[in-house]
């Protein structure tokens, strides 16, 4: 059952199906055949309708595990509840107007107009904070994927850093410069460990507050200090490690952008 959704939908439409052939059984039984009027088989559709979006939002949950975008435990449990008192509204319209007779008319366009008003606030919100929350989670998803390149970048530091000081062993040039650059390559490792992702609900990636070009550039600067630290050894080792300590000042740099960007 676990990996076989197929099944449980199947399993689930059967059981609507007994439930929606059980409640026309019990209020044929209940309601006599001279008080049948229209109010009585409205009051049964609409009875049978909420039970059909009932068993639908049941799929959808046990669906939603195989999303890879799916809403929060918090406002599933809200939704939960609003149908709940969506079906429990109509159990109660459903009881009030079956018996009622085809000549009260009036009775009947109030009660059903109170329950329409009812229902469509209820729909409504259960609609609005799943399409709310859906689209939080996606925007959350997207932050995350945005902002995971610079996180992966992290072990290139670490890599980086172990390459200068197999260098300066190897290497007649002094040492300290080469402990002065892989420092600040260390202080970027920290930079890019808490660098701030973008903020839900702001704008997307045509607005004013995208970082996807600036994380481009951090990638591009990376891969050139991932290079010049692979060619550290040999000659001019002064040289070079001033070229490296040149792109980590140019990275730093991006970085600072970057978070004064999303501060705009």
């Amino acid at each position: 059952m676990e990996n076989k959704p197929i099944g449980y939908i199947v399993w689930l439409a059967v059981m609507c199906l007994v439930a929606v052939s059980i409640t026309v059984a019990i209020f044929l039984v209940l309601v006599p055949l001279a008080s049948r009027g229209y109010a009585f088989y409205f009051a049964v559709s609409v009875l049978c309708a909420a039970e059909l979006v009932c068993f639908a939002w049941l799929v959808n949950y046990r669906l939603s595990t195989f999303y890879e975008i799916r809403i929060s435990g918090a406002t599933q449990i809200t939704i939960h509840v609003l149908i709940g008192m969506y079906f429990l509204v109509t159990v109660i319209f459903a009881l009030v107007l079956a018996p009622t007779p085809s000549e009260s008319k009036g009775f009947f366009d109030v009660v059903t107009l109170v329950y329409a008003a009812s229902v469509f606030v209820l729909l409504l919100a259960a609609s609005m904070l799943y399409a709310k929350d859906i689209g939080l989670q996606a925007e959350g998803a997207a932050i995350r994927a945005e902002s995971r390149p610079l996180r992966l970048l992290e072990v290139d530091v670490e890599q980086i850093c172990m390459t200068l000081r197999d260098s300066a062993r190897a290497s007649s040039t002094d040492p300290a410069a080469v402990d002065r650059v892989v420092k600040k390559i260390e202080a970027l490792r920290t930079s890019l460990r808490y660098t701030p992702p973008r903020k839900p609900g702001t704008l997307d990636e045509s607005g004013e507050r995208s970082v996807r070009d600036i994380n481009k550039k951090i990638t591009n600067q990376f891969d050139e200090l991932t290079q010049s630290a692979a060619n550290i050894g040999g000659e001019r080792l002064g040289e070079k490690l001033e070229a490296i300590e040149s792109t980590v000042n140019q990275i730093e740099m991006l970085l600072k952008q970057r978070q004064q960007q999303l501060l705009v």
